[in-house]
């Protein structure tokens, strides 16, 4: 899913853990919760809201939502 997933400033973070970051994004939308009460084990609540919101505006997360749901995870 690595390659799936945008690109900052021509670099993928390689230190970033994006499935910490999909799993926070699945939490909050399945749950409704505000974006401050996720797990910090993603990162800060304003980075994992950044991701989503980037990722909704470039079609990535209707991918990645597809891909979860294909997986078992439904939104």
């Amino acid at each position: 899913m690595k390659e799936a997933l945008p690109v900052r400033g021509g670099e993928v973070w390689e230190n970033n853990d994006h499935r910490a970051v999909v799993e926070a994004i699945l939490c909050k939308l399945g749950t409704g919760a505000r974006w401050d009460d996720l797990a910090l084990s993603a990162g800060s609540p304003v980075t994992v809201a950044n991701w989503y919101y980037e990722w909704e505006k470039s079609g990535l997360w209707q991918e990645i939502s597809r891909r979860a749901k294909v997986l078992g995870r439904h939104l």
